[in-house]
């Protein structure tokens, strides 16, 4: 089974991609054209976070750790071997499996985008965003959401997501004693398990 993503772009572009592999990163196969349109062909993942995040399951700052290091290990690939940024970080892209791992998709996209990594700190803020959304799920209904914990956890968070907010680079703060809490993937892997057992009943 795979998964195959239609994008809009000249030909050309396709000479950028190639097959990616990375444990942070959604795997892509290959890329074609045809009718007007780049096909790219990836393998294919479980749930997207925006899912389980509707689903609410029971999530903490073990799960909030873990999260955040798999996306800071991705975007570090993405930053520094691809010398690309992501551009669209969301969690609509970010791909849990059945494993607790965490996956970044739209990587292909990304590629062609061609964002230079000097926007790299974007993605920060936008990891910085999601982890908003997590601690506080009221904030998505804000009519204008300011990027600030309304309210603190007096944790090792804190910290960690106010320098989300102004470091440049993943090497800045991928060593932050928040992320090193991060226990292994089985707090991710539960909540994958309950989202589908939830799903199926």
């Amino acid at each position: 089974m795979v998964f195959i993503q239609e994008l809009h772009g000249p030909k050309e572009t396709m000479a950028q991609l190639k097959p990616l592999e990375h444990r942070n990163i959604v795997r892509l196969y290959c890329a074609y054209w045809a009718s007007g349109s780049i096909y790219l062909v990836s393998e294919p993942s479980v749930i997207s976070l925006r899912q389980i995040m509707m689903f609410r399951p029971s999530w903490g700052l073990e799960e909030t750790a873990a999260l955040s290091r798999g996306v800071l290990d991705g975007l570090m690939f993405v930053h520094n071997s691809l010398e690309i940024a992501h551009g669209s970080l969301s969690t609509d892209n970010i791909m849990l499996t059945w494993e607790g791992g965490v996956k970044l998709a739209n990587i292909g996209s990304s590629i062609i985008d061609g964002k230079g990594r000097e926007h790299s700190s974007g993605d920060l803020r936008s990891l910085a965003r999601i982890i908003q959304n997590i601690t506080e799920p009221a904030s998505l209904l804000d009519e204008e959401p300011r990027l600030a914990l309304k309210h603190p956890t007096g944790t090792d968070l804190d910290d960690f997501f106010a320098q989300l907010l102004t470091v440049k680079h993943v090497s800045d703060i991928i060593e932050h004693n928040f992320v090193k809490q991060a226990q292994g993937s089985d707090g991710l892997t539960r909540c994958v398990w309950k989202w589908w057992a939830a799903m199926c009943y």
